[in-house]
């Protein structure tokens, strides 16, 4: 019965974002490239949801499975326009991500990882990604040319801050030694490094596949 009512919950949660960032758009007229962020940013909350009611992977895979197909459609046919940009023909962000979180709840209820290191990844990227995207598009000055695109300076140490704070909560919540300040400096650095560079390297919105996967499998392995 819990996974019956998480899916139900899960569905309502992301109706309920999608809603909110429509309506700040249309009636405060907040850009198209701000609602994306809010919504990138709250559907990360999902995977409380995910921990909280299921233990079934069948079920837990229904949301994420539905979602890549629905941002597909809205990708495609621009049904969202909170969630697309006009200039975002070629990048598949959006459909990228709901593929990410279904890749790691399937590692996590097959016991590859901890579904608290999937938890690491998936709000590094909701977090580190959005915040490191506002603002580097707002108030970054220095650029840095990359394969696919250009980043900035400053959305790369914000990707960093961001990324450090995520896996410092997470690792003192749900880790058994997350107490102890060297595990948690340790991890905090390393997996924060290694967003910060993997988002950098990525180009085409894949980076919401690997900033997520390869900072859950190595905060995994090295817990």
């Amino acid at each position: 019965m819990n996974n019956l009512i998480g899916l139900g919950v899960s569905y309502l949660f992301v109706f309920f974002v999608l809603a909110s960032a429509a309506y700040l758009q249309k009636r405060l007229g907040i850009s198209a490239g701000v609602t994306r962020k809010i919504i990138h940013v709250s559907v990360s909350h999902w995977w409380l949801l995910l921990m909280f009611f299921f233990d079934s992977l069948w079920y837990a895979v229904i949301g994420p499975i539905s979602f890549i197909i629905l941002n597909y459609l809205s990708y495609r046919y621009h049904l969202m326009p909170a969630m697309e940009l006009k200039e975002s023909s070629k990048n598949l962000g959006t459909v990228y991500f709901p593929v990410s979180l279904l890749v790691l709840v399937t590692l996590g209820f097959l016991d590859v990882i901890p579904l608290y290191a999937g938890a690491v990844g998936i709000f590094i990227m909701g977090y580190g990604d959005g915040f490191a995207s506002l603002f580097g598009q707002e108030f970054g000055k220095i650029k840095m040319v990359t394969w696919g695109g250009t980043k900035s300076l400053l959305g790369t140490a914000v990707m960093f801050i961001v990324s450090a704070a995520v896996t410092g909560i997470i690792t003192y919540v749900f880790h058994p030694l997350g107490r102890d300040p060297a595990t948690v400096m340790m991890l905090m650095v390393v997996i924060a490094g290694t967003a910060a560079v993997v988002e950098v390297v990525t180009p085409f919105g894949l980076d919401n596949i690997t900033v997520p996967i390869i900072s859950a499998l190595l905060y995994s392995r090295l817990i």
